[in-house]
């Protein structure tokens, strides 16, 4: 199979596991949150904010550990990548266990009264607190076999995981409906576990399939070194939206109460689920861009990131448009009672994801290459700056929502400015990126956008959702295939859907 009927086949499984994922969440997090209460869901989701504005640093390692990896599997060299992933798995070894100890004495203050839940919570939320830290250094540890199996492009293996991942979660919302137990406390104890279990699959289909490319003793000093290195940079690339996320928790619930932390997890839920369309494409293309470095073709690293932002947005685009212009709606029909504020925040927050997924591709580009510490403190500088900023206005006694705008206001700059960033460091034309990806697919989106709004006020009900939806995917699909892809691209997508089409035939 050739690179780019590849990325196709994994885009389409990406796409499949995305379709089921979302439809299995609505579910889950409607009964999730009628079993638990707006405060109860408010608490879990404070207690993972806390969590993950520490696990910024996980998630580097877990980035770095596919860099690495991709550019040793790149060079066709085996003994470099047992190195490579031996040093990976030190690292993350030790920095797991550095993580755990944090948070539970970080855990010690927090549960004095810094946070602010209601005392008749406190026990639950550290027993919620206690599950979270060991699921953190599962995640940590497992982090090089899952970035193994990414980087050899087995998207069916973590669709599966991820589709099991989904329906145990599934499985937890009915059961939580029906006990009579502490629902919050049994909920964070089966969330843990669906993580082990996610572990222990990683690590089995590695052991089975890449034994040969798996060493945990070989350590390289100079490697683990250049690992850690290449991850403190990156840390800041990826604290950056942990510090806007789990930090705007920390900032609502001081100023607003549990109730408003629930929101914000509400809208948080509907952005996850829209922007993993996007990352499914992305994710798809990451490899061979880092690959493609790692080959010595850093020509191509480039324009595959610009074509994996292109096509991320593109997609996203599909769902978006129809979601935000008819939010209030399939709010109503998503969840029994609406909390107030939720539709201006879900709003936001997907437009700020739209937003960096017009240059989401290059970060991988810029991962390849290596050269990440300018790249990473402009990025992080705008994107952190939005916290503060939103500190001060509810200092100044401003309600929840201009914290948003501020939210989305950096995220704006943040995305541009990882062009401007990449044109100084990499070479990359800021004129090309602006006519291959911003003005081939800006208008097209603005147009789908428009006519979804223009439908829907003259079609109500169900069927205006259903018509609308169908009428902006059929204009942007169209426009989006007619305008925005390059001769070259239109050629891949038709002669894969030609190839798919034998296959059926047959």
């Amino acid at each position: 199979m050739n690179n780019a009927s590849r990325v196709a086949v994994n885009t389409i499984l990406q796409y499949i596991q995305l379709i089921v994922n979302v439809l299995v969440g609505l579910v889950s997090v409607r009964l999730i949150l009628s079993a638990l209460g707006s405060v109860d869901y408010g608490i879990y989701n404070l207690i993972a904010g806390v969590i993950v504005l520490i696990t910024f640093i996980s998630s580097a390692l877990s980035q770095t550990s596919v860099r690495f990896l991709a550019v040793s599997l790149g060079s066709g060299n085996e003994r470099t990548l047992k190195h490579t992933f031996a040093s990976c798995f030190s690292v993350h070894l030790y920095m797991g266990l550095a993580l755990c100890l944090a948070l539970e004495l970080l855990g010690l203050f927090l549960f004095d009264g810094f946070l602010n839940i209601p005392d008749s919570r406190i026990h639950a939320a550290k027993i919620i607190y206690h599950c979270m830290t060991v699921t953190l250094f599962c995640r940590v540890c497992s982090s090089p076999f899952s970035a193994l199996i990414t980087v050899h492009e087995k998207f069916v293996v973590t669709s599966v995981i991820s589709i099991l991942d989904s329906l145990f979660k599934l499985v937890i919302a009915l059961i939580i409906t029906a006990t009579a137990k502490d629902k919050l406390v049994l909920y964070g104890e089966l969330m843990m576990l669906i993580t082990v279990f996610n572990v222990i699959c990683y690590q089995l289909w590695d052991w089975t399939h890449y034994r040969k490319q798996i060493s945990l003793k070989l350590v390289s000093i100079k490697t683990a070194f250049n690992v850690f290195s290449f991850a403190g940079w990156t840390m800041l690339d990826t604290f950056a939206p942990v510090a806007n996320r789990q930090g705007y928790q920390v900032v609502l619930n001081k100023f607003f109460g549990p109730e408003t932390n629930s929101v914000f997890a509400l809208a948080g839920q509907v952005e996850g689920h829209l922007y993993s369309i996007s990352s499914s494409v992305i994710g798809a293309m990451a490899p061979q861009i880092m690959k493609s470095f790692g080959m010595g073709d850093k020509e191509r690293t480039l324009r595959l990131s610009m074509t994996a932002g292109k096509f991320g947005f593109s997609m996203m685009s599909l769902i978006a448009i129809p979601v935000m212009v008819m939010m209030p709606q399939l709010l109503d029909l998503w969840l029994e009672d609406v909390p107030e504020g939720t539709v201006f925040f879900a709003r936001m927050m997907l437009a700020s994801c739209m937003f960096l997924q017009l240059s989401q591709g290059l970060i991988y580009a810029n991962q390849a290459i290596g050269k990440i510490k300018w790249f990473s403190i402009v990025v992080s500088t705008l994107r952190v700056l939005a916290l503060p900023t939103a500190l001060i206005l509810f200092i100044f006694g401003l309600p929840a929502k201009y914290g948003m705008i501020a939210y989305l206001f950096f995220e704006i700059l943040a995305s541009f400015s990882r062009v401007v960033v990449m044109h100084f460091t990499t070479g990359l034309s800021i004129s090309t990126f602006l006519r291959t990806v911003i003005v081939q697919i800006v208008p097209p989106f603005l147009l789908a956008l428009f006519a979804c709004w223009l439908t829907h006020h003259y079609v109500d009900g169900i069927w205006g959702i259903i018509v609308a939806t169908f009428v902006a995917d059929l204009l942007y699909a169209g426009l989006f295939f007619l305008f925005s892809l390059s001769q070259y691209e239109k050629i891949i997508i038709i002669r894969f859907l030609k190839s798919v089409k034998d296959r059926i035939i047959r």
